[in-house]
């Protein structure tokens, strides 16, 4: 079994020590660090429907990371090398970054959408009646009335949209990536779901909860997904701010699962070092992809000869 400390100099950026804090990076902090980005490849990526799919190209790769490791996903990720860690950390940022940035483009205030569904979360599923259990919120409707295919949308005082005004000239709400890490916390150990909260599980939800945001993205024109969406409905920009709620509190929390200080990966321009990395093994990838074929190339031609050779020897001994 690898050690974490096997690969690299130093530690994994981006790592946090057991029990540290993030800091006080707000969202509306981290929208402007991602609009930052020196990348060249977001000079052209501003389309709604591109970023989704940048989302989920870095929720794959995580995917594939944790699918190498079966059997040693523990909380912290010990077993890990220094750079299997960093392409965690690194795909994670990656994600949310982009998050960030759909939000910014679909005129959401994701900060204050992630936190207006988590309480909307808080509703579906009361502590008292799921503690312990994996049943989805349908399975509890007749104590809260939230159904499966129920309207819910997430609203707050009378004005209700205002998560749906996160560029309209001002600021997003002040809410910080450590407050949504703690209020992630104290929900799991309120529903003792903690058994269910491994690096697996939560990547695997995560993956889902991308799947339900690319949804709300197939099968329309590009036209009608322009900056600001005016297009859409106010009932579709309202699920499309849950769909980004649901997925960046994934990321969250499996970052803190990990061990990964989400704010400082962040603040390290993940997407220009993402972008990097991955221009950068394609000739590589090409060269093994051909060498594989060549091995398989030869492998067969062994195989046909070994074929020819027992015909032959089989019609002589007849």
């Amino acid at each position: 079994m690898a050690d974490s400390t096997s690969d690299g100099v130093g530690p994994s950026s981006g790592l946090a020590p057991e029990g540290a804090g993030w800091g006080s990076f707000s969202f509306e902090e981290a929208r402007q660090q991602a609009r930052a980005s020196s990348s060249a490849m977001l000079r052209h990526v501003l389309r709604p429907r591109d970023l989704v799919l940048l989302i989920n190209s870095h929720v794959g790769a995580l995917s594939r990371c944790f699918s190498r490791r079966p059997a040693d996903c523990a909380v912290g990720l010990p077993h890990f090398t220094r750079t299997e860690k960093d392409v965690v950390v690194l795909e994670m940022g990656s994600a949310a970054a982009c998050l960030l940035l759909l939000a910014e483009r679909c005129n959401v205030d994701l900060g204050l959408s992630v936190d207006l569904k988590v309480k909307l979360n808080a509703k579906k599923y009361p502590a008292v009646l799921v503690r312990g259990s994996a049943l989805k919120y349908d399975a509890y409707k007749t104590t809260t009335g939230f159904a499966k295919g129920s309207r819910q949308d997430m609203t707050e005082g009378d004005g209700g949209d205002d998560h749906l005004s996160g560029c309209n000239g001002r600021a997003w709400r002040p809410f910080s990536l450590q407050d949504l890490r703690v209020q992630l916390q104290n929900f799991c150990t309120e529903r003792n779901w903690q058994k269910f909260h491994t690096p697996r599980n939560i990547c695997l939800a995560l993956m889902g909860e991308a799947g339900e945001l690319s949804e709300l993205f197939q099968f329309k024109d590009e036209d009608t997904c322009c900056q600001g969406l005016p297009s859409w409905s106010r009932d579709d920009r309202d699920k499309l701010s849950q769909e980004m709620a649901d997925v960046f509190i994934y990321v969250t929390r499996l970052a803190d699962l990990c061990g990964v200080d989400l704010c400082a990966v962040l603040q390290d321009d993940p997407l220009s070092r993402s972008h990097s990395m991955h221009r950068a093994p394609s000739t590589n990838y090409r060269e093994e992809l051909c060498a594989n074929n060549r091995r398989w190339g030869l492998a067969t031609c062994v195989l046909v000869g070994l074929t020819v050779l027992l015909t032959t020897t089989n019609k002589r001994l007849r």
